[in-house]
């Protein structure tokens, strides 16, 4: 799909030669003297003034618009030439935020783009964001759809005025509204964001067949003071809104992250990774629930890195327990927020590869007593207080096995235990101080069968931690 640019105007150019002659003043005297009564009066030559030169305009966005983003984004619209893009300067938690990602990130000033990311207060300059979101809205009603995002934003926010229809709607988008409110809705500017006076324009995407719960937000931003500074180009920048396909995956970060689709609970996704690209999926939930996570490589040589973050942009947990062609998996991860949630996907060695992605979320742990762990597998999971938990696997006699216990909770002095298939104590390690992993290296199995190893703490306390096999 392509979307409208805004013309510039064509300079004007002046006819230098096209110019009036100067007046002459004639004394009465002389004039009497130069005409007797029996002449005819020469008529006077009669000059039509050249038409005004059409007036320049003021605002520069006129002469000079940048396009920003485009169907690689899923989003787009143009800016002054003198404002700077920070798209590729966002990283994935700083882009999530309770309206989405945040897919383009323009300010008026280089200074503007700074204090943004440093989180510092802004006492002068303007933004503008771009965001693609699966939110539960009605859909195709963009005042109500608005009206309910509203009532999920931070309870300091203020209302400046209802909620309005779009009537010009832009290209790619069948409905939407905007509003206005006072203070902070990304969260940019932590409890210095009162200052801040910001239009939010949501709209639905004309394909809503395809499109089911997909939604584009685009948000201006200046300090309320100052908000007539910049609303004409606001307006102007406005103007050039364009949707793209939004549901087929689109990229942020200037391009190095990929973001796929929003997953459910129960899901089983494929993915293929790009080359020093980042793949992003989403997911929402309510705070109190657990999340189990299970990343695998399809086939390919890969060595997978998963990273969970946080609605508020923190991380939740990361891992690379695994080597080459291991699978990474996340055990009863306790989500604190409610909100969007993201799973950040990459490869150690920014190779290219395939990959399977499932999760699970429940109400209550799944592991809290343990499960099984495979060969080559990686999990990460939370050790509750004064319990152990048991993990199974299947090994031959002869076989070769390491397995590595890793504190992630720095007060974790944590106790690795392991057991062949009739019960008997093979090993117990607690060699380190918390924080410190424990290792078996190089073990050979004595016979075939279900083997188990048990992870507890020396002193009883909660933690978590990672394990490999």
């Amino acid at each position: 799909m392509a979307a409208c640019h805004p013309v510039t105007e064509d300079d004007q150019a002046g006819n230098a030669n096209n110019q009036l002659e100067p007046a002459v003043t004639i004394p009465a005297a002389i004039a009497a003297q130069s005409v007797s009564p029996d002449d005819t009066p020469t008529p006077q030559p009669t000059f039509t003034p050249p038409p005004l030169p059409t007036a320049k305009p003021t605002s520069p966005i006129v002469y000079a618009l940048t396009q920003v983003g485009g169907e690689a984004s899923g989003l787009q619209f143009a800016v002054p030439s003198s404002w700077q893009n920070w798209s590729g300067r966002l990283d994935v938690p700083r882009a999530t935020n309770p309206l989405g990602l945040i897919v383009l990130l323009v300010t008026d000033s280089e200074r503007t783009g700074e204090s943004l990311l440093a989180g510092k207060s802004l006492v002068q300059g303007a933004f503008v964001t771009g965001h693609i979101a699966h939110l539960d809205l009605p859909p195709d009603v963009p005042m109500a759809g608005l009206s309910a995002v509203l009532a999920d934003l931070p309870d300091n926010l203020q209302v400046l005025a209802d909620v309005t229809p779009v009537t010009a709607v832009p290209p790619g988008a069948s409905s939407g509204a905007y509003v206005d409110v006072l203070g902070d809705p990304l969260g940019f500017f932590g409890s210095k964001g009162g200052n801040m006076r910001t239009r939010i324009y949501l709209f639905f995407p004309a394909d809503a067949a395809t499109a089911v719960n997909s939604q584009a937000f685009f948000l201006f931003s200046a300090p309320a003071d100052q908000w007539h500074n910049y609303e004409t180009t606001f307006e102007e920048i406005a103007s050039t809104f364009a949707l793209h396909n939004i549901e087929d995956g689109f990229a942020i970060t200037g391009g190095e992250a990929n973001v796929q689709q929003e997953i459910s609970s129960q899901q089983l996704v494929h993915g293929r990774l790009q080359r020093n690209r980042t793949d992003v999926w989403t997911f929402r939930t309510e705070s109190g629930r657990y999340a189990t996570i299970n990343l695998k490589p399809d086939g390919d040589n890969i060595d997978l890195v998963l990273k969970v973050i946080s609605p508020s942009g923190s991380t939740v947990t990361q891992i690379d327990n695994g080597f080459t062609s291991d699978a990474e998996v996340a055990t009863d991860l306790f989500l604190a927020e409610t909100g969007l949630y993201v799973i950040e996907i990459s490869e150690f060695f920014n190779a290219p590869g395939r990959y399977s992605l499932s999760l699970v979320l429940t109400d209550n742990p799944l592991f809290s007593s343990g499960g099984r762990i495979y060969f080559g597998q990686g999990i990460q999971s939370d050790l509750p207080a004064n319990q152990q938990q048991v993990w199974r696997f299947n090994g031959s006699a002869g076989q070769i096995i390491s397995i590595v216990m890793t504190p992630i909770s720095e007060n974790l002095d944590g106790i690795l235990e392991f057991y062949d298939p009739e019960g008997r104590q093979l090993l117990s390690l607690d060699e380190g101080f918390s924080g410190d992993p424990e290792v078996v290296n190089g073990f050979e199995l004595p016979v075939t069968g279900e083997y188990a190893i048990v992870i507890r703490s020396f002193a009883g306390n909660s933690g978590a931690y990672a394990l490999s096999l």
